[in-house]
């Protein structure tokens, strides 16, 4: 749009001067009628001027006023994009930090889930080795039972070889008094000369037959006399071993209850995972809202920034116009004046009407960045309502991210602990069926050395039968002696009467040594017997002890697999503590930049009615001034048609 100048508009009033034309004389009756409507004319053109001075001075005031609010708008405009700016970048800065929340809180979630599934297989495996040791402590009490019964057929074995000496005395005792009865038929069988010879030789068989049973039974005797030695080692061993299994089973009813107490806590252990892991999947959810939050704020930031650079732009506009209406109107104002002072004013009123028109033109063009820069802050207002919208938004998830994460970290340092009280308890366990092993060791060492023993006596125990049989034989064979002495005193008719006397009572005391010796035959075959019994049950108590030992490694192992999950555990617990603390901190600093992003939307809410005030002054000055325009074209108008 181009303005008519102030030197062009004054060269014109003055070549209006010069071109000024003198009326021509009338006749005298015409003259006064002239005088009287030129005298009107004048006095109309009077008025006209003095009215367009009074609208150029108005239009002057106007432009000034819009120029004064055109500046109040640039700088509320200027405050508004520096605080687009701030929000954008706080609103970044957010976005940033809820990424990093939402890593940390992933992180911890996974943690959460990895210490869940370990916890479950934990509590598995605590389980199969609570009932593997229930086993144990069922088994070992079968042991113990065994043990004790073993150690009473013990004492019968014992009370059988004591009754084996015992016996075999009576037979030792029965073959001293054959074999004085053989001296004694020795010494007849001299007297008697050549009628003693076949006794004498029967005298002599008996006495050799009585001193080997003498040496038998002295074998059994000894024989019986290690049974009874052996049977008492082997029961103390087995009594000893009977009382370490009780003492085995306490340890581990001890260790039973423990690993109840294990399993109590890895539940809770279980229970708090789960709450990390909830708490994790809430504060997820509500950094999505945060993060939304911050891209709304962002987005609005954008918008905001790009509505105040095309209201700045519309008001560098307005100011370019509204110099060109200040020089504009200066002019007008110089034509109101000189208008009011000259005589002829046609041409001056054809400038005036032009340059209203182009101050019009103007005026039109002011309005209409008014009305864009109205738009603008509009929408400026509508993403300040935003912003505040999503920093409420942002602050409530905040909000619950912090108190998701304070819950998290309570829940991770109570596991921390409670890892650490299972680890303890583990230990303990650890350490019980280490000692548990050893007692079951001990228990097998002197197991077998009593089966070791056992297996001895049982060939001692042969060998007593073997000797009984000896015994047996010498017993018959100095009954058959008998019986040929007591032939032989019948031949020697007189003479053998002291010989038939000792023949029978060789024979009865054979008779008496053969029948003790066959209740010892009895009482070695009851013994080997309940030998064999023993050894069973000793081999038996063997075998479950050594199942218990494999069983007890397993435990052990499934302990220290169990003891490397609880640190695995507590390392991950260590982990949600250092992810919960970072992102309280974290959220701290979110919350700051939030309360910045609000205190700017609200700087940029009233800045931006600040600019709407300034705007709506625009438009309505910018109404005034085509008001005030309208009306100077009008008079320039007039002026003109006066001026024809």
């Amino acid at each position: 749009m181009a303005l008519v100048k102030t030197s062009q508009l004054a060269a014109k009033a003055t070549s209006a001067k010069t071109s000024q034309v003198e009326p021509l004389a009338l006749n005298d009756g015409k003259a006064a009628t002239t005088r009287r409507s030129l005298d009107r004319t004048r006095l109309r053109r009077q008025k006209a001027a003095e009215r367009i001075g009074a609208a150029t001075e108005e239009l002057a005031t106007g432009v000034a006023e819009a120029a004064s609010a055109a500046e109040e708008l640039r700088r509320a405009l200027e405050q508004i994009a520096s605080g687009a700016e701030e929000a954008a970048g706080a609103a970044h800065e957010s976005f940033s930090a809820t990424t990093h929340l939402s890593e940390r809180f992933s992180e911890a979630r996974s943690e959460a889930e990895t210490s869940r599934g370990r916890t479950d297989r934990l509590q598995t495996s605590v389980f199969e080795s609570a009932a593997q040791i229930e086993s144990s402590i069922s088994a070992i009490e079968a042991n113990a039972t065994r043990q004790t019964a073993s150690v009473a057929t013990i004492a019968k074995l014992q009370s059988q070889a004591e009754n084996i000496g015992t016996t075999t005395a009576a037979v030792a005792d029965i073959s001293d008094r054959t074999n004085l009865l053989a001296l004694n038929a020795a010494i007849e069988a001299a007297r008697a000369g050549e009628n003693g010879r076949g006794f004498a030789v029967v005298a002599d068989e008996v006495r050799a037959l009585a001193e080997i049973a003498e040496r038998s039974s002295r074998d059994v005797s000894q024989h019986a006399a290690t049974i009874v030695g052996g049977v008492t080692r082997i029961a103390a061993r087995i009594a000893a071993a009977a009382e370490k299994a009780q003492a085995q089973t306490k340890a581990g009813r001890m260790v039973s209850e423990e690993l109840h107490g294990v399993r109590a806590g890895l539940t809770n252990l279980s229970a708090n995972s789960q709450s990390i892991l909830i708490a994790a999947i809430e504060a997820e959810v509500a950094t999505r809202e945060a993060q939304k939050g911050a891209e709304t704020v962002a987005a609005a930031a954008e918008q905001q920034s790009a509505a105040a650079a095309q209201s700045q732009r519309a008001v560098v506009q307005q100011s370019s116009a509204l110099e060109e209406s200040q020089q504009t109107a200066q002019a007008l104002a110089i034509l109101a004046d000189e208008l009011m002072n000259e005589t002829s004013r046609g041409s001056r009123a054809e400038e005036l009407s032009s340059a209203a028109e182009e101050l019009s033109a103007t005026v039109q063009e002011l309005s209409g960045a008014a009305g864009e820069i109205l738009i603008a802050i509009e929408q400026i207002s509508r993403g300040a309502e935003a912003q505040a919208a999503a920093t409420q938004q942002a602050n409530a998830a905040m909000t619950q991210i912090e108190k998701s994460a304070s819950h998290a970290q309570e829940n991770a340092r109570q596991a921390s602990a409670r890892a650490e009280e299972i680890r303890l308890l583990i230990g303990n366990n650890k350490a019980g069926l280490n000692e548990i092993a050893a007692g079951i060791l001990d228990a097998l060492a002197d197991t077998r050395d009593a089966l070791v023993d056992l297996t001895s006596l049982s060939e001692v125990g042969f060998q007593i039968e073997r000797t009984v049989d000896r015994i047996v034989l010498v017993a018959v064979q100095t009954s058959m002696l008998a019986v040929s002495g007591s032939v032989e005193a019948a031949r020697a008719g007189d003479a053998g009467r002291g010989f038939a006397i000792v023949s029978t009572d060789i024979r009865r005391l054979a008779q008496d040594a053969a029948e003790n010796i066959d209740g010892v035959k009895d009482i070695v075959r009851l013994l080997q017997k309940q030998i064999a019994v023993v050894q069973r049950e000793l081999e038996a108590i063997v075998t479950a002890c050594e199942a218990e030992i494999a069983k007890s490694n397993l435990i052990l192992e499934r302990l220290v697999a169990a003891e490397a999950d609880v640190e695995m555990l507590a390392r991950g617990n260590a982990l949600i503590l250092e992810a919960t603390q970072s992102i309280l901190v974290a959220a701290k600093q979110v919350q700051a930049g939030t309360q910045q992003i609000a205190l700017v939307a609200q700087e940029a809410s009233a800045a931006s009615q600040q600019a709407a005030t300034a705007a709506r002054e625009q438009s309505r000055g910018s109404e005034d001034l085509a008001a005030a325009v309208e009306e100077i074209a009008s008079l320039a108008d007039e002026l003109q048609i006066s001026g024809s």
